[in-house]
């Protein structure tokens, strides 16, 4: 059964309900923007604990609206699904998300057959600027370290270990820096560190 989006017949919870117990998308059209649709996705994906695959130049942007729901990017189709409940945003590629629908991956979702995000980058939310880059042209040179877009000069040491939770989650993030700093006498040592999350089990 094809499930077509029509206001006046349901809402876009009831309609997704419907298709849902079909195991069914929602054709959705070009010019049924700004109705509320992804609104209501996100919505009935905590209501029923679903997972929400999304573009991936949409991902963080979602993340950040939505941070206690499971959003994947629609490219981790290589056994980043570990369960079969998630529900598709529109502008997921139409390829995609029937790949995923025969994999009986989708519970239901949003269709569009254009891809609407295929020459748009990803949104940034405020001011983007990368948190720390460690470089190394082989493995005895010294490292080349920014961090917050400031080159580190003087450095002493450089510690940083990231390790991994889940195909979704990071389980923990630690760095810690210490250089000298220019001072008028003795020279000043300083220290950059950050410790967040937890350790991957049985890492």
């Amino acid at each position: 059964m094809k499930f077509v989006l029509n206001l006046a017949n349901a809402s876009i919870m009831e309609t997704l309900e419907e298709a849902a117990r079909s195991r069914e998308l929602v054709n959705v059209r070009a010019r049924q923007r700004c109705l509320g649709k992804t609104t209501a996705l996100f919505n009935f994906a905590r209501k029923h604990n679903y997972g929400v695959v999304v573009h991936r130049h949409m991902v963080s942007f979602y993340k950040h609206q939505y941070p206690d729901l499971r959003i994947v990017s629609h490219l981790n189709t290589g056994g980043i699904f570990t369960y079969n409940n998630y529900v598709c945003d529109e502008c997921v590629p139409c390829e995609v998300v029937y790949k995923l629908k025969r994999d009986g991956v989708l519970v239901t979702g949003f269709l569009r057959e254009d891809d609407p995000l295929k020459n748009i980058k990803e949104p940034r939310i405020g001011p983007v600027t990368k948190l720390l880059t460690i470089e190394l042209t082989d493995e005895q040179s010294i490292p080349r370290v920014i961090y917050k877009g400031e080159e580190i000069t003087g450095r002493i040491a450089v510690d940083f270990e990231w390790r991994t939770k889940d195909a979704d989650q990071c389980g923990s993030t630690y760095y810690r820096i210490k250089h000298t700093k220019d001072s008028a006498g003795a020279p000043v040592v300083e220290t950059k560190e950050l410790a967040v999350g937890e350790r991957a089990y049985g890492a």
